[in-house]
């Protein structure tokens, strides 16, 4: 793709100076702004305006892919602080509800151990060892 452009150019530049060569006529060009007490008027070649028209245009389609470009980086660069912001909220959240499961372990693991010594003060008279403290899950 990359030598298919420069094809291209080249064939446009070609074309370009056949034209040049077969278009040498003079033609005039006059511009009056009466208001303004503008006047013009220029004798050239008639490759001349047509190629001014021409990079002029390209001069614009240039303009306006900055200008575009610049403002899509902008949009870009809010998306991304953005999603940082969003990643870092989610982290968060998954450390709360991990800190959260674990309190609730640890919870039940209270529980177990008050039902275990209640049931044991109610069918015997002397109190049972305690389990073993289990290991917490990672």
């Amino acid at each position: 793709m990359r030598y298919l452009w420069l094809v291209f150019f080249a064939g446009f530049l070609y074309l370009s100076i056949v034209f040049i060569t077969q278009n040498l006529d003079p033609i005039v060009i006059r511009f009056n702004l009466d208001e303004l007490g503008l006047s013009f008027r220029f004798e050239r070649p008639v490759f001349v305006p047509i190629f001014v028209t021409l990079a002029l245009g390209i001069l614009f389609c240039v303009a306006y892919f900055f200008t575009y470009h610049s403002q899509l980086r902008v949009l870009h660069r809010n998306q991304v602080m953005e999603v940082k912001r969003l990643k870092r909220l989610v982290l968060l959240e998954r450390n709360k509800n991990q800190s959260l499961e674990q309190r609730n372990h640890e919870l039940q693991q209270i529980v177990e151990r008050m039902q275990y010594l209640l049931d044991d003060k109610e069918w015997s008279e002397e109190p049972r060892r305690l389990p073993e403290k289990t290991a917490e899950p990672a």
